[in-house]
């Protein structure tokens, strides 16, 4: 059995790679866009309003909830009620959302929460905009040829769904001005000046 689903596994791995590259990558930058939204909008609630006051959220990825102090005694606070403030915090977020949380002395060079108050960011189409997307007949046609290689009916219907999707969400963010780091081959928003991604490793490499 694992001799039929590994071939199939590896031919649509390689068409994602080479048509869609930023499909899984997306799904998951899209759900920490999601929760860094609601970390910033439960941020005071969940720690308390003395926490809140001297330590301000600025970013969240992968699980890790980047945070910033003027004050290095806070800094030290913050390690020491570490364990407390993640179990609030996914309290408040209702699931295993915030693993870690890092804390820096003085303010990043651009925060998300600046950013995020300077306008509205669009990072997820709705679904009337899914429809209306007409996918090129070569896209189409590649999609076809990937799907048909599956032989169980339920899982190629499956698979080309979710092709199709991705493809039209790549477009719908080549339309909507979403920008592509050829480093990290991601996609990051319009509103960013350069890759949120390549900066924060960037920093952390400081």
């Amino acid at each position: 059995m694992s001799d039929k689903i590994s071939p199939i596994s590896e031919v649509i791995e390689s068409w994602m790679k080479s048509n869609l590259t930023q499909g899984v990558q997306i799904r998951g930058k899209e759900a920490d866009e999601k929760h860094e939204q609601l970390i910033m909008a439960h941020w005071r609630d969940a720690v308390g309003s003395k926490v809140a006051r001297m330590v301000k959220p600025y970013r969240f990825e992968r699980g890790v909830l980047y945070v910033y102090t003027d004050s290095s005694t806070w800094a030290q606070e913050i390690s020491l009620l570490k364990s407390d403030l993640i179990w609030r915090l996914n309290r408040k977020l209702g699931g295993d959302i915030v693993s870690d949380i890092r804390c820096r002395i003085g303010a990043p060079r651009t925060t998300a929460t600046k950013q995020r108050t300077k306008q509205t960011k669009r990072i997820i189409p709705s679904q009337k905009e899914i429809r209306e997307i007409n996918l090129p007949p070569q896209t189409l046609s590649r999609i076809e040829d990937t799907a048909n290689i599956i032989t169980d009916e339920e899982l190629r219907i499956l698979v080309k769904r979710t092709l199709i999707l991705h493809a039209k969400l790549k477009i719908w963010r080549e339309k909507h001005g979403f920008k592509f780091c050829q480093k990290c081959n991601e996609f990051y928003g319009p509103w960013e000046e350069v890759c949120p991604i390549c900066r924060a490793r960037a920093e952390e490499d400081e």
